[in-house]
Order: C-alpha cells, then sequence, then structure tokens
C-alpha cells in the first residue's frame, strides 16, 4: 500500500514510546541552549496578516534549502486561502538566515524559537500551533527542533512535512563534489547527505527502523516523482518517520499514477493543499476519508495560477546546490557560507548522548567549523 494509515493506538504507543527513549538523555539536560540574540529570532518570523487571535490558532510555515519564507509561501494557497479555512487561523512564516544554506543547527534555532514565541501568541488553540515544513525544512530543521528542545512538543498540534528529506538525499553528493573544486558546499547540503553526521545523530535515539520517529502527530507527504528527494518508491523511503501517516500523492487511493508533481511543484499541488488541510482543520494526522479527490484534476489550472512561482523556485534551488547565482542576488551569499566538510555538531548534540565525543565542537558557536 502507498498510503500507510496506522491505527490510532499503534500510533499513540509509538509516539509513547519515542518520548519515552528520547527523554531519558535529552530532557534531563532540557532544551539546547539558544546562540543568537532573541531580536535576531523575533525578526525572522513574518505574520503577513498580522495575529488576530484567531480561532484556529496559528499556521507556522517553515521553507526548505535555497528559498525565503515569502518565495516559498507566499504566492502559495498557504498564505492565500489557508487562513480562512475552518476556524480560521494565523499565517506566519520564517525565512531563516543566508537562505537555509548554512549549517542546519543554526536554521532549527529559529524553527524551535519561532514554535515557542507564536504558541504562546496562540491562545485560540490554546496555545498550540500547526507546523507545515517542506525540503530540509520538515527533514532537518522542525524535527531537530523537536528533537534537541523537547518542551516544544506539547506546543505542536500537527506536524505536517512537504517532501522532506528526513533520511537525506543522495543528489547533492556528486553536485558537492564538483563545487568542492571552487571551494566547498553549503553546509546545509552536506548535512543533508545521507550519511552525514548530522542526520545520524537526529535518528539515532529515535531509531525503531532505521529513522527518525515522530515526536508529535505527524503526516508525512510525498511524491515518487520527486526529482530531489529521490528513491522515494511507494513507501516514501526518504520522506518516512516512523509513527507518522504516510501519504504518497500518486497512491491510487489519493491522486494515481498519472498526477506528476516534484519536489517543488508539492508547494503549489491543490491536492496535497487538500491533504495538509485536513490535518489543520481536524486538529490529528491527515484521515484519507476526507480527501476530495476532484482536487486531483487541477494541475493545469494551478500551473497557469502560479506561472511566476516555478521560476522563482527552480533558480533558487539550483543557487543552492549549485552554488550558482540567483541572477547575482545571492552569488556572494552562497560563496561566503562554503565550507570544505560538514560542520561539526554543537556540544549539546554530544552531551545528550546523540553522538560520540568527536563528532562535536568543544565549545558552542557557529562559525562554519568543519570536521
Amino acid at each position: 500500500m502507498a498510503f500507510h494509515s496506522p491505527s490510532l493506538p499503534f500510533r499513540a504507543l509509538v509516539l509513547i514510546f519515542s518520548l519515552i527513549v528520547s527523554a531519558s538523555t535529552s530532557q534531563m539536560l532540557g532544551d539546547a541552549p539558544f546562540t543568537q540574540d532573541e531580536g535576531s529570532y523575533q525578526d525572522s518570523i513574518f505574520c503577513p496578516r498580522g495575529i488576530r487571535n484567531k480561532p484556529g490558532g496559528v499556521i507556522f510555515l517553515v521553507h526548505g534549502t535555497g528559498s525565503t519564507g515569502e518565495e516559498s509561501w507566499g504566492q502559495t494557497a498557504y498564505n492565500e486561502r489557508l487562513a480562512a479555512v475552518g476556524k480560521g487561523y494565523d499565517i506566519c512564516w520564517v525565512t531563516i538566515p543566508n537562505r537555509s544554506l548554512g549549517d542546519a543547527q543554526l536554521s532549527a534555532e529559529y524553527v524551535a524559537y519561532g514554535i515557542g514565541y507564536l504558541s504562546q501568541r496562540s491562545p485560540g488553540a490554546s496555545n498550540r500551533i500547526n507546523v507545515i515544513a517542506h525540503s530540509q525544512g520538515a527533514g532537518l530543521n522542525v524535527q531537530w527542533a523537536l528533537t534537541f528542545w523537547p518542551s516544544l512538543r506539547p506546543s505542536v498540534i500537527n506536524f505536517i512535512s512537504l517532501a522532506g528529506d528526513f533520511k537525506g538525499t543522495s543528489l547533492f553528493n556528486p553536485l558537492c563534489g564538483l563545487s568542492r573544486l571552487i571551494g566547498g558546499c553549503a553546509a546545509s547540503v552536506l548535512q543533508q547527505s545521507p550519511h552525514s553526521k548530522l542526520l545520524a545523530a537526529q535518528n539515532s535515539d529515535q531509531d525503531l527502523d532505521s529513522g527518525a520517529s515522530a515526536l508529535v502527530p505527524t503526516t508525512s507527504i510525498y511524491t515518487i516523482y520527486d526529482e530531489i528527494v529521490e528513491f522515494e518508491g511507494v513507501s516514501g523511503f526518504t520522506s518516512s518517520i516512523n509513527g507518522a501517516n504516510m501519504i504518497e500523492v500518486q497512491s491510487p487511493s489519493v491522486c494515481g499514477p498519472t498526477h506528476v508533481i516534484g519536489h517543488l511543484l508539492i508547494l503549489i499541488d491543490e491536492a496535497v493543499f487538500n491533504l495538509a488541510t485536513d490535518a489543520v482543520v481536524n486538529g490529528r494526522p491527515t484521515d484519507i476519508n476526507n480527501f476530495d479527490r476532484t482536487t486531483c484534476d487541477k494541475q493545469v489550472e494551478q500551473l497557469v495560477d502560479n506561472v511566476d512561482f516555478l521560476p522563482n523556485g527552480v533558480t533558487a534551488l539550483l543557487s543552492s546546490v549549485l552554488g550558482e547565482d540567483r541572477v547575482t542576488m545571492i552569488y556572494n551569499e552562497v560563496t561566503r557560507l562554503r565550507v570544505p566538510r560538514e560542520p561539526k555538531l554543537q556540544p549539546y548534540v554530544c552531551e545528550r548522548g546523540y553522538a560520540k565525543a568527536s563528532d562535536c565542537q568543544s565549545s558552542s558557536g557557529f562559525q562554519n567549523n568543519s570536521s
């Protein structure tokens, strides 16, 4: 089956088990430290219509590699329509510094802070929020934040991952090999390698079956035609996360194999939006029985409506992978962020038993230190 919907008792047992296991070390030490000033984190959060204390609370949107909050979400239904669905929601997104090309551990700090900050501004949902994230934003940044800031978990109603690379992607390996000839590769791209030390740490303590485990109610939506998060297959290999509802867009129970969308199109796909909306409105992982199959028929319409979205997204993505400029705008930024090797892990990772001491820095701080 391409759509996996574990029974409620099974999902509950998985979540309870993973929380107990991860709590043994991580929660004894509490949350990981923040390394930036509070103003930096607050400045990264943008709510296009402000926060109006909507009954449904805040929906927090997290972008992926090479993008910004505005570029990933500003022109999509997640900004323009989701606010008015159901009880009504306040929409906010984060723009991670350096287009999320820098150390993913630092990027996760911005996500962790955003979850805590926005949940306190979500009284309509009892100080809880929904989190929707794309690509690295889901597979690394949100998952890392929930792993190393365990106090945030009760603040998340649902975590909805769109093409999240929880197991990384092999695509970046040959590209980084070429990029090293001219000075290295972006830190977060190296960290998204399937064999990176960051992913090994993230997946280690919650490992039930060779991968990360859901730490909050989680829906992972993926496409078998993903050209970036490759080798998904019918099981969603790269986007898989234990205890989550795994939804393949091309499943016969969803849109079927003729529904061709890739890594960027998943952000503007009407069917995917319908799946994500179900999780938000109903306050739990998506129930496939609520899926509106007519949304599968809107591919041509959505491409016409989002004609400006794709060129921006593609060039931003190529910039992050190849180190090429986005028509000169981010060339200096990408060049500045190139590192020869994957950055070392932060001290808190080893202190909590997620990695061996030699994999971690001896002191805190993000200075592009390499292992």
